[in-house]
């Protein structure tokens, strides 16, 4: 089976995260997208409980009831590991030898690679998947060589932390799914936080 790996904070998931998942999927050779939240944010971001992200991926992901999108929660068996690098060394190391896996992250994300640990080593250890915003430029030109892929995706226009913001001023993001909002409510999540 082919894997997508989609790692991020998912601190709230939108739909941007769904959109961008399913843009992907069709546009490569992946048979599933495997979310996978973040335990520990690599450069010390503040982060809602792994918990409550797990939680709103769930919840985001219940519309698809076709298995193709769905949540991957590995980084709880492994919270000693840091780094992306050692994640998907250990989740490859559990899998068919024959599955094969590439890894999806946004523009932001692709800018800021040489941060990441051993990213050298990451990018011999599995393809990147990069979609990009509409215009967006500043992509290392690594990720245009070998066996990594650009896609630029016009549904990827919103992000979490505008989400965040607007959750703190009291409104209702439409980029929201419906129950992930109600959780957030429930548990009053990013009253407090931008």
């Amino acid at each position: 089976m082919n894997y997508l790996i989609f790692g991020g904070a998912f601190d709230p998931p939108h739909m941007a995260h769904i959109n961008v998942a399913k843009m992907a999927l069709q546009k490569t050779h992946n048979d599933r997208v495997l979310f996978m939240p973040a335990y520990h944010s690599p450069f010390g971001k503040k982060m809602s409980s792994f918990e409550d992200r797990e939680s709103m991926i769930r919840l985001a992901l219940d519309n698809y009831e076709d298995e193709k999108l769905c949540c991957f929660d590995y980084e709880t068996h492994l919270p000693t590991l840091r780094g992306t690098y050692h994640i998907v060394k250990a989740i490859k190391s559990i899998f068919h030898r024959k599955d094969h896996f590439e890894y999806l992250i946004g523009g932001d994300q692709a800018k800021s690679i040489t941060h990441w640990i051993k990213w050298r080593e990451l990018l011999q250890l599995v393809p990147f998947v990069v979609v990009t915003r509409d215009g967006e430029e500043g992509i290392p030109s690594i990720f245009y060589t070998g066996h990594h892929k650009v896609i630029v995706s016009p549904n990827w226009n919103v992000s979490s932390t505008q989400i965040r913001e607007q959750i703190k001023a009291g409104k209702k993001p439409k980029e929201l799914h419906d129950n992930v909002f109600r959780y957030i409510k429930q548990h009053n999540l990013y009253r407090g936080q931008k």
